[in-house]
């Protein structure tokens, strides 16, 4: 092998050497900090998707009259588990490790309605989410609470815009 050879060679498994080493490096900085999360059992995505499950089921519940009273209105929680809307972990309040919360307008029952999701333990600092009769998804650095206006509060920000 001729010199020129040898050093384009050694050249290029130098240059992946080092490639891999920084992408080592960087995977050992940034993998420990993602472990504790997924031990803890925080999943956002899939705390969105729930809320997103949740407002299909409001629309199921309200307009199928699930409670079979007569009365358009939207469904608590268990009530939407008790239809088998949701699954039976969502209807149990905690999932994923967040907990959810449903709640219709007390001033327009068949009108407005409001969920939200928590983290259940907001030291790891994953986001809160919130979705209502408007739809959409929205996240908040804070926790929520469903007001009886059913309104996203202002802190939130839409969630995949």
């Amino acid at each position: 092998m001729d010199a020129e050879w040898k050093a384009y060679v050694g050249g290029g498994c130098l240059a992946a050497t080092v490639g891999a080493g920084v992408l080592g490096a960087a995977a050992a900085v940034v993998v420990p900090q993602l472990i504790p999360a997924r031990k803890s059992g925080y999943f956002p995505a899939e705390a969105i998707r729930n809320l997103k499950a949740i407002d299909a089921a409001q629309t199921l519940f309200r307009d199928g009259d699930r409670e079979r009273d007569s009365v358009l209105d939207y469904g608590t929680l268990v009530e939407l588990s008790d239809a088998a809307l949701v699954d039976s972990a969502v209807g149990s309040g905690v999932k994923s490790g967040y907990r959810f919360e449903v709640r219709g307008s007390p001033e327009e029952p068949g009108g407005r309605w409001m969920a939200v999701a928590n983290p259940v333990d907001r030291a790891w600092g994953f986001p809160s989410y919130a979705t209502n009769h408007d739809g959409g998804v929205f996240a908040s650095p804070r926790r929520l609470v469903c007001n009886d206006a059913c309104r996203i509060p202002p802190c939130c920000r839409p969630v995949g815009k």
